[in-house]
């Protein structure tokens, strides 16, 4: 009984590829790893047209004898591509009875880990095996050979061949029909899934987290992480630009606040957005945080600028009451002429606010007269639905759940899910008590976290000042300016704030803030 494995390899970030600040490249210990688990005989790597020969010279430098190994170029990488690839790598080994599957960019991955959850699908005769409740990254998926030529059938599906791989794709393919599958999981004694951590180098965000926790493994993991959680704060993973500070469309759920601030200056936008694509390298720029961005000139040459960048993306919340054909006519040429995101992203998100099914909810959630709201609602809901034609599945229609409108909550879900829109349910936000609390439900945990905003985002005005957060709305707690301050300096004081969160002080807007456990990209 003989197993190989199969390295994932194609378009992996850069960051896989060159030595980490601990000093080890990932892919080559990533191979290293792969040739050394149970019964292994051969290693097929995966590998695009534009990395093909950056892989070839690196494994030159390393040696996995006795495990022979095979670069496989794959011109497209769907579902179907890989398990096929591995079904025709099985063939040339009648005694290749296990394939374990993983990314080539996973630096962590613990062997011992591996070796139990070997045992155990061996033991279970399972065809699919996989742990669960440990930091993704620490082991790989296991299937039986022979499954992965049921998975190269059932994946030829339109509703797999349509789209690139997401890392979860063998149990997203699995799961279309997951009681026709034996499955074993192997539990983690504590779960951490809650932290969101993915001990890849597939972003610069996560090589950082790599090189921080070079040492980790499937023993020491709990601990090693909840004693160094300051090493969990890296880079930003979302920025907010308040091009334009009006709120067009009132609603009882915005706080109403002075509009003296400007629009943001374009050539001081444009700069911005490389200043965020050389600090954080990936990341989602929302162009807007309370203000309405279809009230921006030119705004399609905003996101033309930040396309231009591979791994960054946009995302625009609107009222949806003021696009121009015109306008959505160039941002769609913009995105259409764009390449694809490196980071499993697409390159537009629209999230279009409406709060409502009937026009008498939403002349009541947006303070309008009911005349006004019916042909205003009408027109929210037609751009909604001819934005999903021409961007599908990147537009989300949302309801902000809340005491007012909770009988429509339900109805609002079932009508746009028959239209085949995404629907964001958003919970109601008092920015820190600002606004009536109308919360329907308290979804808070019972244990409270460290702020994800604060980790995470990074909110900047019109001005350039940066806030500590979106909930800061009368900005009394400025981090520094990012037009002229550096991101450093600017995380080097979000980081104070984060640091009173893991000793659980909570001063200021933070200790009547709802928000710190939801959660942006």
């Amino acid at each position: 009984m003989k197993s190989f494995s199969v390295l994932c390899a194609y378009n992996i970030s850069e960051y896989a590829l060159i030595k980490n600040d601990a000093g080890i490249t990932p892919f080559l210990k990533v191979c290293t790893d792969a040739a050394a688990f149970p019964n292994c005989g051969k290693l097929l790597i995966l590998a695009s047209p534009d990395n093909k020969e950056k892989i070839s010279s690196l494994l030159k430098l390393v040696n996995l004898n006795p495990v022979e190994y095979r670069l496989t170029v794959l011109n497209d990488f769907k579902p179907h591509t890989v398990f096929s690839a591995a079904v025709r790598f099985a063939e040339t080994d009648t005694e290749l009875e296990h394939a374990f599957f993983l990314y080539a960019d996973l630096p962590c991955i613990d062997l011992k880990l591996t070796e139990k959850l070997f045992e155990n699908h061996i033991e279970y005769r399972a065809e699919y095996s996989f742990v669960d409740g440990y930091p993704e990254g620490l082991a790989p998926e296991i299937l039986a050979s022979g499954l992965c030529k049921i998975l190269a059938e059932v994946s030829k599906d339109k509703t797999c061949s349509d789209f690139d791989i997401e890392r979860n794709f063998i149990f997203e393919t699995i799961k279309k029909d997951i009681n026709n599958y034996d499955i074993e999981t192997l539990i983690a004694p504590a779960d951490l899934r809650h932290l969101r951590l993915r001990f890849a180098s597939d972003t610069k965000r996560n090589s950082l987290l790599c090189s921080r926790f070079s040492k980790i493994n499937s023993e020491n993991y709990s601990d090693l992480i909840l004693q160094n959680t300051e090493a969990l704060f890296t880079l930003p993973a979302y920025y907010s630009l308040e091009l334009v500070p009006q709120i067009e469309a009132a609603s009882i759920y915005k706080p109403r606040i002075p509009q003296e601030k400007s629009l943001m200056q374009k050539e001081k936008a444009l700069s911005l957005i490389e200043k965020i694509a050389n600090y954080s390298d990936d990341a989602v720029i929302s162009l807007s945080i309370l203000g309405e961005p279809s009230l921006y000139p030119g705004i399609e040459e905003i996101i033309e600028k930040i396309l231009s960048y591979p791994k960054l993306s946009v995302l625009i919340e609107t009222s949806g009451l003021h696009w121009t054909e015109a306008v959505t006519k160039k941002i769609q040429a913009v995105v259409s002429s764009s390449s694809p995101r490196k980071n499993s992203m697409k390159s537009i998100y629209w999230i279009v606010c409406i709060d409502a099914v009937s026009s008498l909810m939403y002349a009541k959630i947006h303070s309008l007269k009911e005349d006004e709201a019916n042909i205003k609602l009408k027109q929210a809901v037609t751009f909604t639905d001819t934005l999903n034609k021409i961007f599908p599945d990147s537009v989300f229609a949302q309801i902000v759940r809340m005491n007012e409108n909770e009988i429509e909550t339900e109805p609002f879900y079932r009508f746009w899910k028959e239209l085949n829109v995404n629907v964001i349910i958003q919970k109601f936000d008092t920015f820190c008590n600002v606004l009536e609390d109308k919360r329907v439900a308290d979804l808070s945990p019972l244990d409270r976290n460290p702020c994800w905003h604060i980790k995470r985002d990074m909110y900047i005005l019109s001005d350039g000042s940066v806030p500590l957060c979106k909930e800061d709305i009368y900005r009394k707690n400025i981090l520094g300016n990012a037009f002229t301050d550096s991101f450093d300096s600017i995380r080097a004081n979000a980081f104070k704030i984060y640091k009173e969160h893991l000793t659980c002080k909570y001063g200021g807007l933070c200790e009547f803030c709802d928000e710190y456990y939801t959660y942006n990209f």
